[in-house]
């Protein structure tokens, strides 16, 4: 559908007495048609009459004397600026001028007479005009006819009969008002409008019904295009549109309600009160003083002078609106209007639009508007040749603004690769867009949280070639941005900008020490050591540094390289711009910022107290902030997963955002939100210093069209003990699947012998004959125990028509399972009347499950083979609704398997049943690159395998395995894959132990390409996922055939060149790392000693907490706490009592204070039997909070100078060596009792350098450095 510009296209009513909404108008019918048509001139005549007149003069000294203007080509058939529009309009401001009292060409017969001779021309025009936009034939020709023809009606001397008849035709040439595009949304109310002049000036009362039950029909709340349920507004399919269509139909709504208020015709109060609504809600709140988020416009962005908020049209609505909400009205409209302050009784309140992906927070001193963009939304659209380089204008799109104004008339100098917010690649050549509505995100992962004050918001983009997880956490005087997993294959760089702005002011900076200066116009790189940025009056602090640029200068562009309706002169203005530089296919890269809007100098830039905020994790699985003031924790689970902070630990077993207030008291308030729309339930677990045990809280998630929003729940001392969610036995997939549809009369009865059991989906609908449709779903049992605890069906919801809410879908057992895929048919389907359950309609991409346990035990004992029909039964006999009640799900033919239907089976074993399971942490791992062949990447969070000519990666693990198990059935090596939509292969081998270079058993900190232990055998392989998840290695033989006193290490490669990386056991989580998962069986008869349940450890203050369950004991005596600094060489630290024999679960904890200089600790537990017999437990590593980063240098890269800063003051001698690339060492300081070492590298070739650290037997620790001249 396209749409040109429309901002002059409808006058401002004046405004009319509230009472005409509540007085009946004396009289109906005829009368009626009066009321309205007068109070329609009354909206056309409103405007200065000194102006009219001045336009009517130019008018006619340019009109031909056969009533054509010599500057328009009557012949254009354009789709955008249709030059023959143009004639209509002029002949709409003569005729305003004609018809107007206080104008001095009032009755003017010569006037009339050229009124009359434009239209004969157009008339006359052969071929009649015409143009490739449906937009004016269907709503900006009829409209200007339509307005014509109401003034001339009220003319001292009209027109005749037949000429007026004549133009009537033409207002009917375009789209009817029954059909698309004109019945959709803002184009309705437009199409109304003139529908509704012509019904007046025809006094058809038909044609008047249908227009106005057209008009309330739209005034609902839908998943369709139009009002949504948390009061956005999508256009041009589900896409956010508050502004540009969103305010057309606002201006439709208001002109119509006010046109008809008191009549017969009066919208009831029930639709006024849902667009009141979005009004107040929905279309002012995203504005701050004059201006509006520029997310809001769609393609009218590139328009010059977009942007503004209309304080006319509000004014318009409040005039009818109720009188208790005029306060509210009063204050934007003072604020728009300049009145009064930007600030002016601003409340403090934070609104997540989960409909549309969009998030806006307020506050006295600021707005903050965010834009992102999930699979079910489109992103910003392209068309009619306008917003040309609007490509990444929905990637976290960022509206910060404390006057408003900030971004105003911007756009043609605009650096579209440098969006606010965003992180993308730095393309410079836009491409096109196929146009209109119809380009989708690509992640579900969008959305987030809100208590109606405070927010957090979660973005895991996935798109040209570049993945990145981005998030917002909304307080006060704060907003803190951060990303992680930055990650790209794109040949562009990455860069995250944080703002480009109107250059308000000065800028000033701070550099690391703190040092203030006021910037010159430029640009200027910053290398770590930019704190903070201070601009029009927004403050800006980088806690972790980061590589930056920040420009202050000009920057030109033109309007018709955004728009090529826009003007080609060169357009010139000074920009703010700060942007995060990650370079070319950066791996696991990060940023942080924190931006405090309303800072208005450089002292409150410096008294800002930067530790009322507390950023806990950034990694690509959890992203968390604390606000230490306001005692709120926003935490961002990407994944299913565990955080610990201290002694709070966090449990989701779903993908969420989670905001917790009161950790300190006994009752903890929870507010969460699913962002990818998709979970029915999401279990939370939570501990704190309060809680003697971790508790849970299950909470229901809101469906359908409420799904997304946030749901609020409590957990306290009281809550139940949290029991860890049960993993699925087995998850089935359907063996065939088809839909049905009814035969009925004539055409349509070929349906009924039809077979669809190819397509993709599956199909329900029931309305009559012909078009009725029923879903078979197959699934063979026969792998599954004869004893189980639980089966659910799955199926996704592929799409729902509008009035799905108002079905119920319903399961029945098929009788008969011998039907097959390609042959089923409506006429051959087997007869299912026995009820399983039923599931309410629900909306596109969400998932349906019930619960058919007695189904599957009955079939495991017959056939195992288990047949389902899905029927659609409506739950109201509205023929209307029925009719747009279908649905379908995703078949098995769809191409990603977590769509298709599925049976997930549950099965809990007892701990006497079959084997157990251990598992075993990694003590070391990295991987090594061959195009770097020196460079060591054992302290990263992450692990890379590249199969890629000329840059190779592969991973290294190593595993103690002291402790392991006797008989092991069944071992995998499990990782987690960080990326999520990628192809590729993985092979793990089992490898030397030692460094290829020597007998030297391989290190964390030393193994690089050059190095790296030899190959050995293939143990396994494993494929990718459709999604970022667990990966498992059959690795069985490999433990099977091994010392439990071994050393085992493993390499995993890529049998691909697309980049993929794993967590390293570097990661936050430790349910994350790697970690070998093996099956035992215990010995026969008797049982071992102690059954561990879990073996934990956290840290503070350099002080390690050891806790550890205990499920049975048998003759126990006692634990040994043994502690090693490389995993390999333990040392006894502490003993604690055992229960000697007891079947309850027993709970032990001991503290290590004597922890020294390092940055990691290993521990295990050393059972001791009364017999002295004895068991090593599984070893746990340990990174200490209070320390990290252990040792920091800096600046990086360097000139000439490089700082080592070591934690606190080494009390044990240290040396700190310089090493080239080539392994020599150019210096070498021996330290003791100090914290910085200088060295004076001014001599040195530019190039990679590295740091390394030895200190008595522990793991040496390098890092790595550039110089650059």
């Amino acid at each position: 559908m396209t749409i040109p510009k429309r901002n002059t296209f409808f006058l401002l009513l004046a405004l009319i007495p509230i009472f005409l909404f509540t007085t009946k108008a004396n009289g109906q019918g005829s009368n009626d048609f009066t009321i309205i048509r007068d109070r329609i001139f009354a909206n056309i005549q409103a405007g200065s009459v000194t102006s009219l007149d001045a336009q009517v003069t130019t008018l006619l000294s340019s009109l031909s004397q056969n009533g054509s203007w010599p500057d328009i080509d009557y012949s254009s058939t354009s789709q955008t600026d249709w030059a023959p529009g143009n004639h209509l309009t002029r002949m709409g401001i003569l005729a305003k001028a004609y018809s107007n009292a206080s104008s001095t060409y009032y009755g003017q017969n010569n006037l009339k007479t050229k009124i009359e001779t434009v239209m004969f021309y157009w008339l006359s025009l052969s071929p009649a005009p015409t143009s490739t936009n449906w937009f004016y034939l269907s709503i900006s020709a009829p409209k200007d006819i339509g307005n014509t023809l109401i003034c001339l009606r009220k003319a001292p001397v009209g027109i005749s009969t037949e000429l007026e008849n004549q133009m009537l035709a033409w207002m009917n040439k375009g789209t009817a008002i029954t059909s698309s595009p004109a019945k959709d949304g803002s184009n309705l109310t437009d199409v109304a409008q003139h529908y509704l002049m012509r019904a007046c000036l025809t006094e058809n009362q038909s044609l008047l019904n249908q227009t106005i039950t057209a008009v309330t029909a739209s005034i609902v709340v839908t998943t369709g295009e139009g009002i949504q349920n948390d009061n956005s507004y999508t256009a041009h399919g589900p896409q956010l549109y508050v502004y540009g269509y969103g305010r057309e139909y606002v201006s439709g709504i208001s002109n119509i309600a006010v046109y008809v208020a008191g009549t017969e015709y009066a919208f009831p109060s029930d639709k006024l009160a849902i667009f009141s609504a979005f009004v107040r809600n929905g279309f002012i709140k995203p504005s701050r003083g004059a201006y509006a988020d520029y997310n809001l416009f769609g393609r009218g962005v590139s328009r010059a002078n977009a942007g503004k908020a209309d304080v006319a049209l509000i004014q318009k609505v409040k005039g009818f609106d109720l009188a208790s909400y005029a306060t509210e009205y009063d204050n934007s409209i003072q604020r728009m209007q300049g009145v009064q302050l930007p600030s002016y009784n601003v409340s403090a309140e934070h609104i997540h639009y989960w409909r549309t992906d969009y998030s806006i927070h307020h506050r006295s001193k600021y707005m903050f508007g965010l834009r992102s963009v999930s699979s079910r939304n489109a992103k910003s659209e392209m068309g009619n040749g306008e917003n040309i380089k609007g490509y990444y204008l929905t990637e976290g799109a960022n509206y910060i603004a404390v006057k408003g104004d900030e971004y105003y008339n911007i756009f043609p100098v605009w650096e579209w690769n440098k969006i606010p917010g965003t992180t993308v690649p730095e393309i410079t050549t836009y491409p096109v867009r196929t146009a209109w509505g119809v380009n989708f995100g690509t992640v579900q992962f969008t959305g987030g949280v809100s208590d109606g004050t405070y927010g957090a918001s979660a973005y895991a983009m996935n798109d040209y070639g570049t993945t990145a997880k981005k998030s917002w956490f909304f307080f006060d005087d704060e907003i803190v941005c951060l990303g992680a997993g930055i990650n790209s294959s794109a040949a562009q760089a990455i860069n995250t900008t944080v703002n480009q702005c109107l250059l308000k002011t000065d800028v000033t900076v701070a550099d690391a020490a703190g040092n203030t200066s006021v910037l010159s116009k430029g640009l200027r790189d910053y290398s770590g050591n930019l704190k903070w940025a201070h601009q029009g009056d927004v403050g800006y602090f980088f806690p972790n540094g980061g590589n930056l640029s920040l420009s202050n200068q000009a920057q030109t562009g033109s309007w018709s390289a955004i728009n090529t309706t826009g003007s080609e002169s060169a357009v010139a203005t000074d920009v703010f711009k700060v942007w995060f530089k990650h370079g070319t296919t950066p791996a696991n890269a990060s940023y942080a910022y924190i931006v405090t809007p309303g800072k208005t100098s450089v002292s409150e830039m410096q008294n800002y107290d930067t530790t009322s905020v507390s950023i806990l994790s950034n990694t690509s699985a959890v992203q968390a902030v604390r606000h230490n003031t306001l005692g709120i924790w926003q935490i961002v689970f990407y994944t299913a997963g565990e955080f610990t902070n201290g002694d709070v630990t966090v449990k989701a077993n779903k993908p969420c955002v989670l905001m917790l207030k009161n950790l300190g008291q006994d009752q903890v308030s929870l507010h969460l939100a699913d962002p990818s729309q998709s979970a029915a339930q999401i279990y939370i677990g939570l501990k704190t210093a309060q809680f003697t045990e971790m508790k849970g809280v299950n909470f229901t998630m809101p469906l359908s069209a409420m799904a997304g929003s946030t749901v609020s729940g409590s957990i306290s001392t009281g809550s139940e003990t949290y029991n860890e969610p049960v993993e699925p036995l087995l998850k089935l997939e359907s063996v065939a699947d088809a839909f049905v549809r009814s035969g009925g009369t004539g055409a349509t009865a070929v349906y009924g012998t039809t077979n669809y059991g190819t397509e993709t989906v599956l199909t329900v609908k029931k309305e009559s004959a012909g078009y009725d449709r029923e879903a078979f779903i197959k699934f063979d049992l026969s792998a599954l125990p004869t004893a189980i605890d639980s089966a659910v069906i799955q199926l996704r919801v592929n799409n729902a028509n509008t009035s799905v809410t108002n079905t119920k879908w319903v399961y029945y057992l098929a009788d008969d399972n011998t039907w097959t895929e390609t042959g089923l048919t409506w006429n051959s389907k087997p007869a299912a009347a026995t009820k399983l359950g039923e599931r309410i309609g629900t909306t596109a991409n969400s998932f349906v499950k019930l619960n058919i346990t007695a189904a599957v035990l009955a079939k495991l004992s017959a056939d195992k083979i288990i047949s389902i029909r899905v029927a659609s039964e409506p739950t109201t006999t509205d023929v209307a609704v029925i009719s747009k009640t279908d649905a379908s799900f995703s078949s098995r033919e769809n191409t990603n398997a977590d769509y298709r239907p599925q049976l997930i089976v549950y099965r809990h074993l007892s701990p006497q049943e079959g084997a157990k399971k251990d598992s075993i942490l990694t003590t070391a791992d990295s991987y090594a690159r061959s195009n770097t062949a020196t460079t060591n990447y054992g302290t990263q969070g992450y692990l890379v395998a590249r199969n890629k000519t000329g840059d190779v990666q592969e991973i290294f693990l190593k595993f103690d395995l002291h402790g392991l198990r006797r008989t092991v059935g069944n071992a995998k090596l499990r990782l987690y894959a960080i990326e999520s939509a990628i192809t590729t292969g993985w092979q793990v081998y089992k490898t030397a132990n030692n460094y290829s270079s020597g007998s030297e058993a391989w290190a964390e900190t030393g193994i690089n390409w050059n190095n790296r232990p030899a190959s050995g055998t293939q143990l396994g392989s494993a494929a990718s996922q459709p999604a970022a998840g667990y990966v498992y290695f059959d690795i069985t033989s490999a433990l099977q055939g091994i010392a439990s006193d071994s050393i085992l290490t493993l390499k995993v490669t890529a049998t691909t060149d697309v980049y993929s990386s794993f967590r390293s056991r570097n990661f936050a989580t430790d349910a994350l790392r790697p970690k070998i998962i093996y099956e035992y069986t215990p010995s026969q008869p008797s049982a071992l000693p102690v059954d561990l349940i879990s073996f934990k450890a956290g840290t503070e203050n350099l002080a390690v907490y050891l806790t550890w369950e205990t499920a049975s004991e048998e003759n126990n005596a006692s634990f040994e706490i043994q502690r090693s600094e490389d995993a390999r060489n333990f040392q006894t630290i502490g003993k604690v009592r055992g229960n000697n024999s007891t079947t309850i679960i027993s709970k032990y904890n001991y503290t290590d204070t004597g922890v020294s200089f390092t940055n990691q600790l290993y521990y295990r537990l050393k059972q001791i039997d009364l017999d002295g017999t004895t068991t090593v437990s599984s070893v746990i590593q340990v990174r200490l909070q209070g320390v990290e980063p252990s040792i920091t240098i800096g600046p990086n890269p360097t000139t000439e100078n490089l700082s080592v800063f070591l934690p606190g003051r080494i009390t044990e001698p240290a040396v700190i060596q310089i090493i080239n690339k080539a392994g020599k060492t150019l210096f070498e300081n021996k330290i003791s009792d100090i914290s910085r070492v200088d060295f004076d590298l001014h001599e040195q070739t530019p190039g990679i350098y590295f740091v390394r650290i030895l200190q008595g037997t522990r793991q040496p620790q390098i890092f790595r450095f550039a110089i650059a001249k």
